[in-house]
């Protein structure tokens, strides 16, 4: 669709196919550098999950990669893609990697690490740090706390830095803003439980700020679930419920922009 909403349609209706061969739900995508849309799905083939293409111009939609769950059982996240154009991704602990050029496709398990005899697990998909490495959020199951992880493209040198919070919740997108810096956005974390958005140290993840909270009667809604960074250096997002709404409804979530005084990109 336009900016202002007209010439909306449909390109591709997922779960389509018998069983949801060509995938369903699908979660963030990112534009390639072929001028091509990719993107994750649940679903697929072997049911756990896709890696999908999507031809703007025309439409046509092609499923890259069937993932059948030989490294993890879990879906994978969405997309990210490096400088080079290759796409990277986690299915549970697994790193991935693709090639859309070439379509070489590679995986390789992680080792996450047992702290204080309880397991790590990755709980955000990945984002491109300044130095080419990948990162992301991690947990230790069943602590509440989180952290930033660091790893090389190749799924070597697995760091997990201390966690920056001991508080409940879940990690959204990792950014890595104009400043420099990583900036996430909780889902229900922060001192009201309805989520909030931080500033972190790519050095070694320390909570650098917590720039806004969200609470259940906020005008920007609460649960926040994802968010970029335009060109002008504004952050935009969407919550997930509240929000205002008119009188004998309820709100379901909104579109918000905030305005961290960050430079352009």
């Amino acid at each position: 669709m336009s900016k202002d909403g007209s010439d909306f349609k449909i390109l591709h209706e997922f779960c389509s196919s018998a069983d949801c061969a060509d995938g369903a739900g699908p979660g963030f995508m990112v534009s390639g550098q072929d001028g091509n849309i990719y993107g994750t799905s649940a679903g697929g083939a072997d049911h756990y999950g896709t890696i999908f293409r999507l031809a703007p111009s025309t439409g046509a939609y092609t499923e890259v990669v069937t993932l059948n769950g030989t490294l993890s059982l879990n879906y994978p996240t969405a997309p990210t893609i490096a400088a080079d154009g290759t796409l990277y991704g986690l299915q549970g602990e697994a790193l991935f990697q693709l090639n859309p050029s070439s379509g070489d496709f590679q995986e390789a398990l992680l080792p996450f690490p047992i702290v204080n005899q309880l397991p790590s697990v990755p709980t955000s998909g990945l984002t491109i740090g300044s130095n080419g490495n990948l990162y992301g959020v991690y947990t230790i199951y069943p602590q509440l706390g989180s952290g930033v992880f660091e790893v090389a493209p190749d799924g070597n040198n697995l760091q997990l830095f201390p966690e920056y919070t001991t508080d409940r919740g879940n990690a959204g997108n990792l950014l890595l803003a104009s400043d420099g810096n990583f900036w996430l956005a909780e889902y229900n974390n922060g001192t009201t439980g309805y989520g909030d958005i931080v500033k972190l140290s790519p050095s070694d993840g320390a909570l650098l700020e917590t720039v806004s909270t969200f609470t259940e009667t906020d005008a920007a809604g609460a649960y926040p679930a994802a968010m970029i960074q335009a060109q002008d250096g504004t952050f935009w997002g969407v919550t997930q419920s509240s929000g205002k709404a008119a009188k004998g409804s309820s709100g379901d979530g909104v579109a918000f922009s905030l305005n961290a005084g960050l430079p352009p990109r």
